[in-house]
């Protein structure tokens, strides 16, 4: 089974790069009366684990639906008492984390290329990813690629790789939005605003996100080539029968095991 973004690949991001923020029992913004519209203060709200929504006690699903991006809540009927709920919820959407983790796979080969790529179910390049069913990372056969003794969906450091990859090209994107919009500015007869270390802060930030794209890379090439071939070899320095006749004197020592002779001691 091949590794899928959109089931695999935002799990792992919301465990390695965007941790999730858990609500437990959070009071839902809204008058009770009438009213049938609510919503969470904290959003967007992921699906993983599903939100459980409380009256005097837990709610039916099929009874309200849920807006998970805005963290609006809309009730079959008017509860009548506050409404509650415990969920999850990230600075991203599952949308957003989709396409940072298709920018993600795209960095790592333009690091490393090994003709990987984005296929939706049927086995068509996506171009698109929000609008994939799948997004499966194969081979260029189409097929789990193979990673020295394992492949790239069960390879702790394939996804290690590839989450340091998709949050490099986050802060790469942040980076370039703090550049234009974070600058210095002052009301009239009022306070100053001074954003200008932001896109500074991004920029150290950045650089210690390209050290760990580069370390998790050594640690999947090493993986990856199980006879160490990433590594190269040694061309040994050229030496003259002078220097081998009169300077090489460690292969002799080996050789007649001199280890145990020293100066002052005899043998």
């Amino acid at each position: 089974m091949s590794y899928d973004l959109k089931t695999r690949g935002i799990k792992d991001f919301r465990r390695y790069v965007d941790r999730l923020t858990k609500a437990v029992r959070d009071p839902l913004e809204g008058s009770v009366g009438t009213n049938t519209t609510f919503r969470a203060r904290f959003y967007p709200i992921s699906s993983d684990p599903t939100p459980i929504v409380y009256t005097s006690g837990s709610v039916d699903p099929a009874d309200y639906s849920l807006d998970r991006e805005s963290g609006v809540l809309e009730f079959d009927s008017a509860p009548s008492a506050q409404p509650t709920m415990t969920y999850k919820w990230s600075n991203m959407t599952d949308d957003t984390v989709v396409n940072l983790l298709a920018s993600g796979v795209e960095e790592m080969e333009s690091r490393w290329p090994r003709r990987f790529k984005m296929v939706d179910s049927d086995g068509t390049t996506v171009i698109y990813p929000e609008d994939a069913t799948e997004i499966n990372v194969v081979d260029s056969g189409g097929s789990d690629p193979t990673c020295g003794n394992d492949t790239f969906s069960t390879s702790l450091a394939e996804i290690r790789f590839l989450m340091a990859c998709a949050n490099y090209a986050w802060l790469s994107e942040t980076m370039g939005r703090s550049a234009v919009g974070d600058f210095m500015y002052r009301e009239d007869r009022g306070i100053t605003v001074d954003k200008r270390r932001v896109p500074l802060n991004i920029g150290i930030a950045l650089e210690n996100a390209d050290k760990a794209v580069k370390a998790t890379m050594r640690g999947a090439q090493a993986k990856y080539y199980t006879d160490g071939s990433h590594l190269g070899e040694a061309q040994l320095s050229p030496h003259t029968k002078d220097y081998f006749a009169n300077f090489e004197w460690q292969t002799d020592s080996r050789d007649e095991d001199y280890r145990t002779n020293y100066a002052g001691t005899g043998g």
